[in-house]
């Protein structure tokens, strides 16, 4: 299954933001849906100093209140 143009976006900001590969396969399952990946895209753009843990945080939280 080929990757959508949105979850090529996620991956390339979460490489440019630090994230390692482990932890990104991690986000990427919990950002299953659109508006999920798009609510996370739009934090991490207006938290560009936001740390890994930060951003795996963030997902986690739009996992748990996105559902």
């Amino acid at each position: 299954m080929e990757l959508t143009q949105a979850q090529k976006h996620l991956i390339h900001w979460l490489k440019v933001m630090g994230v390692q590969e482990d932890d990104m396969v991690g986000i990427m399952l919990l950002m299953d849906t659109p508006k999920k990946r798009d609510t996370l895209m739009c934090w991490m753009a207006e938290n560009q100093t936001a740390t890994p843990s930060d951003i795996i945080g963030k997902a986690m939280d739009i996992e748990k209140y996105d559902n």
